[in-house]
């Protein structure tokens, strides 16, 4: 599920980085297929969305998917979902 680093710490073993601009629909979709993707092959991966401030609720369509690997960042690598 998750590798450990030389600190001991896990991490995911896949990070997807998806660059957005006015994307909130689409990137629930997107969540949708990685859950099936996550659970038909086990594979321990999260999904960085990396938004330029589009103001489409994509923030809000990401944290109400509740799916903790899934994170949006905003313009100057702002954390905004966590």
């Amino acid at each position: 599920e998750t590798n450990p680093n030389e600190s001991g710490c896990r991490h995911p073993v896949v990070s997807v980085i998806v660059p957005t601009y006015r994307e909130a629909e689409n990137a629930l979709e997107l969540l949708a297929r990685m859950v099936e993707l996550r659970e038909a092959t086990g594979l321990n991966l999260e999904v960085l969305f990396v938004d330029d401030d589009s103001r489409d609720g994509i923030v809000e369509a990401v944290e109400g998917a509740g799916l903790p690997w899934a994170r949006v960042f905003g313009l100057g690598g702002v954390l905004l979902v966590f």
